[in-house]
């Protein structure tokens, strides 16, 4: 690797993580901020420069959520960047702030990071960070492809129409006068609350949920190779809403893979090695 190429990589590296320093620093929540470790984002040597791997986390989590994927793919030899998206591995209050172009920015840093790394380079992600994944590639055109874990094209309980609810609740609020009694946050369970976040900062909700719609507009751009992967039982996204989405993307060159699975996790727990082994020969093929 030239000396520039190193220098443009370093940099990148130390850019995100001297952002995530920041963002932690000014939004830290003792009761309820999570270790630095699991908010930081991270990059695996891998053993060959032909090919490396972007991973893009979901709505409300972190880094640390993608940690058992990539380090199935360093063990197979690939280097593996975890990118941060803004707002996320700090508190709610920092997510409320930003929006899409800030998370759109995370992961073309976390590409041209891989790209002076790698000849090649494959973007995937989960949930919200699959939508994140087929985004890049409608824009980029660039990857050498693209895999989307559960993204979050159609929401069941945690959706628009909740949303929508609460809004409507603070507009009458507004109207009475009654500015304490508007709902900013709501409260959630997760499936791994040791990364994610317990409250939801509504307004994050509706731009996360605004620019998976706009992606949909935008799926026939979608031209790399593609791999999309859905839990029929998934309690979040509808899989009914995915395969609908499938069948919008662009390219020659796509595939869908559903599992038997009955949560939305599907990159950690029992069974996950399926999933992984699905991502990995996906990968080979490029």
């Amino acid at each position: 690797m030239s000396d520039i190429h190193s220098m443009t990589s370093d940099g990148l590296q130390r850019q995100g993580e001297d952002q995530f320093e920041a963002d932690y620093s000014r939004f830290y929540r003792p009761e309820e901020s999570k270790e630095r470790t699991v908010g930081a984002p991270f990059l695996l040597e891998g053993t060959s420069r032909r090919l490396g791997v972007v991973l893009v986390h979901g709505f409300l989590a972190s880094p640390r959520e993608m940690a058992e994927l990539a380090a199935y793919l360093h063990d197979k030899g690939f280097w593996v960047y975890c990118v941060r998206l803004r707002g996320h591995g700090t508190a709610p209050e920092d997510l409320a702030t930003r929006n899409g172009r800030d998370w759109v920015e995370s992961v073309d840093c976390g590409y041209a990071l891989m790209s002076a790394l790698c000849l090649r380079v494959v973007i995937g992600g989960f949930s919200f960070g699959g939508g994140l994944a087929l985004d890049a590639a409608a824009r980029m055109r660039a990857p050498a492809g693209i895999f989307a874990v559960s993204p979050p094209f159609r929401l069941r309980n945690f959706s628009s129409r909740f949303a929508a609810t609460v809004t409507s609740w603070n507009r009458f609020m507004d109207m009475i006068h009654c500015h304490g009694a508007t709902k900013e946050y709501t409260e959630r369970s997760s499936e791994r609350p040791l990364i994610n976040y317990a409250r939801v900062p509504l307004a994050a909700l509706s731009q996360m949920e605004r620019f998976m719609k706009g992606l949909e507009r935008r799926l026939t751009e979608v031209k790399v190779p593609t791999l999309i992967m859905q839990a029929k039982g998934d309690p979040i996204v509808n899989h009914k809403g995915t395969e609908l989405m499938f069948n919008r993307i662009g390219s020659e060159n796509k595939r869908y893979l559903s599992f038997d699975f009955n949560r939305h996790g599907i990159l950690a727990g029992e069974g996950s090695e399926k999933v992984h082994a699905a991502i990995a020969a996906f990968i080979d093929t490029l």
